[in-house]
């Protein structure tokens, strides 16, 4: 150990040349969406996406686990957004996008992926810098 001082909350951890095996979304992430869906957000911004995967995960959730979803919907999965949004706005209303955000070296390799999965793409200029290069 280089250094005994306590990392603080909300902080960030770089672990270059590791896949990280993390959900991409959380319960937290999950009320978040369904309050944004509710005010009429145009996009979901995704941090740390690290494959194509990732984005299908936050669109598709399995129902009987989803609280948030009305139980008449029994398919093993659905589109998580849009069902939300249809809960809330009519048919012509638009489904919000998906902007992933691209922070690490698995992110890079995984990119094609994520951009055809994606609304759009934001990157993480300074995180890239430090786990890349």
């Amino acid at each position: 150990i280089l250094n005994t001082g306590l990392l603080g909350e909300r902080k960030g951890v770089n672990l270059p040349g590791c896949n990280v095996d993390l959900p991409a979304l959380t319960e937290k992430d999950k009320e978040d969406i369904v309050y944004g869906i509710k005010n009429d957000i145009d996009f979901i911004a995704a941090s740390f996406v690290r494959k194509g995967q990732d984005v299908k995960d936050i669109q598709q959730v399995p129902t009987r686990t989803n609280k948030f979803m009305d139980r008449r919907h029994v398919t093993p999965e659905c589109n998580f957004v849009k069902e939300i949004h249809d809960q809330y706005w009519p048919p012509e209303h638009p489904v919000p996008g998906i902007i992933s955000k691209v922070e690490n070296q698995e992110a890079l390799l995984n990119f094609n992926d994520i951009m055809n999965e994606s609304y759009g793409i934001m990157v993480a200029r300074g995180d890239l810098g430090v786990t890349s290069f």
